[in-house]
């Protein structure tokens, strides 16, 4: 559930009657994108949409625990920025955690948001490596846990932007102080550095910066993980990720079968988007093979495909080894009502035969 559905009591409330019509066991919802909470929160700053600091996510939290669901406060977690103009608060992390805000090999400034888009990108990222901003989430979370009644946390944009934009002074310091080298500038002066060392020496770099970039993440998981236990071991640990295994290490550095191997989270939810059938079955197949593979939920899109074509990749699932799929997103549903008939009808007969 996207955040904006936490504007209003009135929406708040139709989302727990929508997900019960649905049959849905557990509710993800947004509580901190953008750099912004969608809740009254001490720690962060909060969205200014939200008006007199009302806390519909406490009464979407009561309405979904009356109804036996359980709740996952979602949080972005790298993704801290998109817009062209900063963010006014000093206190929002774009201005107070500037010196990590990722940006690419060729520039050492921040590039503007319309080079991010052009080249993909959601916006601006936050260095996994900032030791400060894992403790500002860290807090966030602690903060989450006692004002709510949860059942989990789930992480999203838990990785870097692309393979391409990982760097800031801040990343560039930690890396130069284990290795006593500046990665950016031996990724600038390439040919220079092959002709000093030759093609294995610069291998061997970026097999130790590609190494260097995933710890970071896991490092982060790791910490997340331990201090959410700490405060409640009852509560889960979910992590959104890119759907195929291979690509989510080499392009964002998001080793998600590490994770499941080592017990970095709880579960996986993972983002199964792209409406190609096939794309879809074989991202399916590669990860049924994963020995921890009970631990992953399937995610499926509804914003890029017809009814139809939900409903084939539900069956998929419904016959596969994974225990359970994750619909996204609830605002899509509540702004198409034939299109939530049409899906409603699936899921009840979907279950009706896995019965």
């Amino acid at each position: 559930m996207v955040r904006y559905a936490l504007s209003s009591q009135e929406e708040a409330n139709r989302v727990v009657r929508v997900a019960e019509e649905l049959q849905i066991t557990d509710l993800y919802v947004q509580v901190y994108a953008l750099g912004q909470a969608w809740y009254p929160s001490k720690v962060a700053v909060v969205c200014p949409r939200l008006k007199k600091q009302n806390d519909h996510f406490a009464l979407l939290l009561e309405q979904a625990k009356k109804a036996g669901m359980r709740v996952h406060a979602w949080i972005n977690v790298f993704f801290i920025w998109a817009n062209d103009r900063p963010p006014v608060d000093k206190k929002h992390p774009f201005n107070r955690f500037r010196g990590s805000v990722l940006y690419p090999k060729e520039e050492q400034l921040l590039k503007p948001y319309a080079w991010f888009k052009k080249q993909g990108i959601e916006g601006f990222f936050i260095d996994p490596f900032d030791q400060q901003y894992r403790q500002y989430i860290t807090d966030l979370i602690t903060e989450l846990v006692y004002r709510y009644d949860l059942d989990g946390i789930h992480l999203d944009y838990l990785r870097y932007p692309e393979k391409e934009v990982t760097f800031s002074p801040a990343g560039r310091t930690g890396f130069r102080q284990s290795y006593f080298v500046d990665p950016l500038k031996i990724m600038r002066r390439q040919e220079e550095y092959v002709k000093r060392y030759g093609l294995e020496g610069i291998a061997d770099f970026y097999s130790v910066y590609r190494t260097f970039l995933e710890r970071n993440i896991d490092i982060f998981l790791q910490t997340v993980q331990r201090h959410l236990k700490s405060l409640n071991g009852k509560l889960l640990l979910t992590c959104a990720v890119k759907a195929d295994a291979r690509q989510a290490a080499n392009k964002y550095y998001q080793n998600w079968k590490f994770w499941l191997g080592n017990n970095l989270c709880d579960e996986i939810v993972m983002m199964n988007y792209l409406p190609d059938i096939q794309i879809f079955s074989d991202n399916l197949n590669r990860a049924a093979a994963i020995e921890e593979h009970k631990k992953i939920r399937i995610g499926i899109a509804m914003y890029n495909q017809s009814p139809d074509s939900v409903r084939q990749k539900l069956s998929l699932v419904h016959s596969s080894v994974f225990d359970g799929f994750a619909l996204f997103s609830y605002n899509y549903l509540s702004e198409q009502p034939g299109y939530f008939s049409r899906i409603k009808a699936i899921i009840a007969k979907e279950k009706s035969m896995k019965k």
